[in-house]
């Protein structure tokens, strides 16, 4: 083989390795989630959001939309949707 053969095969490896890193790069968070553990691999699940992982059992990181927890004057229930009626929960 000359040099010439040995500089082409080189540059078809490297950009085969290139286009490799490219498409990993590109994968669908996701798909990635769902198939590696997801919300369902995080000690309190997501948010309703589906993306974010929550940090506590109430979700108190998750941005809420419309009504929900946040949405409450008193917030809800420990483990629960319902809301409190009162700043004590004694309805809970």
């Amino acid at each position: 083989m000359d040099i010439l053969n040995i500089v082409i095969i080189i540059l078809v490896i490297l950009i085969i390795i290139v286009l490799f890193v490219i498409m990993y790069q590109n994968l669908d968070r996701r798909h990635y989630r769902r198939r590696y553990g997801g919300c369902k691999g995080t000690r309190w699940g997501c948010c309703p959001d589906g993306m974010t992982v929550r940090d506590d059992s109430e979700g108190t990181n998750c941005v809420s939309s419309v009504g929900g927890c946040k949405g409450t004057r008193y917030g809800c229930c420990p483990h629960s949707n319902e809301a409190r009626r009162d700043q004590w929960g004694s309805n809970c």
